[in-house]
Order: structure tokens, then sequence, then C-alpha cells
């Protein structure tokens, strides 16, 4: 089985994607993980939050694939802790967030997942279900088909330090941080991201 680390990003979001490939592919051989850095529209139609639904989708139906760490192209990976360890014999793992529309939900910046037709009906009725609404667009109808009755017990809390995100004043000792809504868009991210891997001296071009 291969377990795969994914990215992807439209071109708003390459200078992030660029950014952190040397930190992310070493974490990957470190991990036995196949990296995966897609750079480009998938789902022409709809916004790109659609892409990723796609991606992880076509993993997931392959008999070849184990687990799958998606990962916005706005998250960084901050520690060697391994993400295979985390899932157990839960399906889908995502941690929760707050948010003043929508309640407390999961949140899919960092969304971890073990390949099996399970999960691959689920990718299908969420991508089934596009366009969707700004701003949740897939995150609604992820979390939506996570509360039906078959994914009792089968859906991970992600703890924090897998989704560290600053926005919301997590902690920065973590595993990934993430800058999911971070003021500014792709360029004041960018920014804050290099900050942040100059501060922890972690390996960039």
């Amino acid at each position: 089985m291969t377990d795969y680390l994914l990215q992807q990003g439209r071109e708003g979001y390459w200078p992030l994607l660029d950014l952190v490939a040397p930190i992310h592919q070493a974490y990957a051989d470190a991990h036995d993980l196949t990296y995966i850095c897609h750079k480009g529209a998938v789902v022409t139609k709809w916004p790109g939050y659609w892409d990723s639904v796609q991606l992880m989708l076509d993993l997931s139906q392959d008999s070849g694939t184990g687990q799958v760490f998606w990962m916005d192209a706005d998250v960084l990976i901050v520690s060697n802790a391994d993400m295979r360890d985390v899932l157990g014999e839960h399906l889908v793992g995502m941690a929760r967030h707050p948010s003043n529309q929508h309640g407390e939900h999961y949140n899919c910046g960092v969304l971890f997942f073990r390949a099996c037709e399970q999960v691959s009906d689920w990718l299908r009725k969420v991508l089934d279900g596009g366009p969707g609404e700004h701003p949740y667009y897939q995150q609604d109808y992820m979390n939506l088909y996570l509360r039906e009755p078959q994914w009792a017990g089968k859906v991970l809390e992600l703890p924090h330090e897998w989704n560290s995100t600053v926005k919301l004043g997590h902690p920065e000792n973590c595993n990934i941080r993430a800058w999911h809504g971070h003021k500014g868009g792709a360029v004041a991210r960018l920014q804050a991201m290099q900050l942040d891997i100059q501060k922890r001296g972690l390996l960039c071009k």
C-alpha cells in the first residue's frame, strides 16, 4: 500500500506550495510517503475549493492506496511526528473549528483518511453536491454527510496540534501549522508562513 501526502493549489497559491515543497518532501521521504503537489485547477467549472475533493476521490478509489493526508496550500508541517499513527481504526480525521455562521464543524483544510469504499462513497457524494455556497462550499457537504448513521464511531476529531490555526489562537507548539482564513489573501499568508519557517529554522529555499 502507498500512503500519500497531498497538496494542490491554483495559480495564486503556487508561491505557497513552492515555499513548503522542500519541507514537505523531506517529511514524506522520512516517513515513506509519496508527496503529490498538484499545481492547477482540477474541477474547472467550480471554485478551487472543489479541486481537493476530486484529487482525494481519485486516490481513495485506487486499490493501492493506504492512507492519504490532505493539507491546503496555506498549511505547514512543523514537526517530525508521524501522521500514520493518528487515525487508528477511524476512516476520516479532521479538527473541529468554531464558526459564527455554522457553529462548530469539521475543518477540511487538514484531512486524513483511509482509502476504502465508504470513504470513496462519501467523497463522491460530496462532489455530486457541488458547487455549494460561499464560504464553505465542499466543507458544508462533508460535515452534512459525516453526520449520517454509518459514520458513527468512524470519524476522528483531530487534536488541534494537527491543524493548529493561527487565526484561532492555537498554540505554536504543534505538528501542523495552518493559516486558514488569514487576512490579506495568499500574499499575506505567504509572508506569514515565511516568517514562521525562519523562526523555526526549517529547511526552505
